[in-house]
């Protein structure tokens, strides 16, 4: 009997790692998320509250929604006066904050590591997130005609660029037919039409977030030992009567 509980277990948990998940990006005027498994999908984003101002609804859809969201929001609040009288404190900074105080040595040193971090776990990982562009369809346009030109063959420039190294570093298809880039003179917006499906496993997504983990704490480690030696450097100039 135990033997038929383990093995029932490991093979959950061979299926689970096994498990694809997707994430559809769909953008055409408004950004939408899709994210799911197989026979499971849910919207990530928009808020479905957006929902309410859709004339795509009938009026019965709407006032069910509203009820579902009001009732979320009180069990919300109640989550939140619970928190308050047990004492948390939720210390949330913004990200112009965190930048204002961080030195800009310190900045681009930070930057290149994560540049660093991501060129190691692509290398390592690229190849097992799939991509697919169903569609990625840019006119651009601007108030000046030379502007266009130019905004036309930077974005052309960009989007080469970039299929290129997601053809390099990920597993990609798409077709031609269905990624182009055009002028348009005679507007003056840049409008974007694209349908994109990323795809990766749970276990490979499990063993990109190990990598990371162990890559970040390397890094510290080396970054520690490294203020230490400078640390017992200096203090070992000074005792000769070295000026710094």
């Amino acid at each position: 009997m135990f033997l038929n509980i383990l093995l029932v277990t490991l093979l959950l948990i061979v299926l689970i790692l096994l498990c694809p998940i997707h994430v559809l990006l769909y953008y055409d005027g408004k950004l939408k998320v899709k994210a799911g498994i197989p026979f499971l999908k849910f919207r990530v984003y928009p808020n479905k509250a957006d929902d309410l101002l859709s004339d795509s609804l009938s009026l019965r859809k709407k006032r069910k929604l509203k009820k579902k969201l009001l009732k979320k929001e009180a069990r919300a609040e109640k989550r939140r006066e619970k928190d308050k009288r047990k004492g948390k404190k939720a210390s949330q900074k913004k990200l112009s904050d965190t930048l204002k105080q961080t030195e800009s040595k310190g900045y681009v040193k930070d930057l290149s590591r994560i540049f660093r971090f991501v060129r190691i776990l692509a290398a390592k990982f690229g190849k097992k997130l799939h991509i697919k562009i169903k569609r990625l369809e840019i006119v651009a346009a601007s108030e000046d005609a030379a502007t266009t030109a130019y905004l036309f063959g930077a974005l052309s420039q960009a989007v080469a660029y970039g299929l290129a190294a997601a053809d390099y570093y990920t597993n990609i298809q798409f077709k031609n037919s269905r990624v182009s880039v055009k002028a348009d003179f005679c507007s003056d917006k840049t409008k974007v039409n694209t349908e994109i499906l990323f795809r990766i496993r749970v276990g490979s997504l499990l063993s990109f977030a190990c990598s990371a983990l162990w890559l970040f704490a390397k890094e510290s480690m080396k970054d520690s030992l490294g203020d230490a030696d400078g640390t017992t450097l200096d203090n070992t100039e000074n005792k000769k009567g070295i000026a710094l």
